[in-house]
Order: structure tokens, then sequence, then C-alpha cells
């Protein structure tokens, strides 16, 4: 499964909705591929306000 982390004033969280973020994965939304993940945050406004990646855990 695919994550995406964001950067939330120097602390790092998991993507749960485009409002939303938490500590843990284990609540995050899971995607099934990073291509999935990329193109849920394309054009998210939360995309343009915090720096984020795609992580993959098993």
């Amino acid at each position: 499964m695919y994550y995406i982390q964001l950067d939330v004033n120097g602390t790092v969280k998991y993507l749960y909705n485009y409002r939303v973020a938490l500590f843990l994965p284990d609540y995050a939304r899971k995607f099934p591929s990073s291509e999935a993940a990329w193109r849920y945050m394309k054009g998210k406004q939360v995309a343009h306000e915090h720096t984020w990646w795609i992580v993959k855990r098993e």
C-alpha cells in the first residue's frame, strides 16, 4: 500500500483526506499504487500548501 506523507509545520503526518492529516498511518488513506496517490493529490489545495511525498509501507 502507498500513503501520502505531509510536512505540516515541521511535523510529518499521513493524509486521511484533503482536510485532515494524522500521525498514525494505520488510519490514513491507502492507495493501491503510487500513480493513484499522485492522481489523488493533483490539483488538491493541500498539495500546494504543504510539502508532500508518497511512501510505500508493507
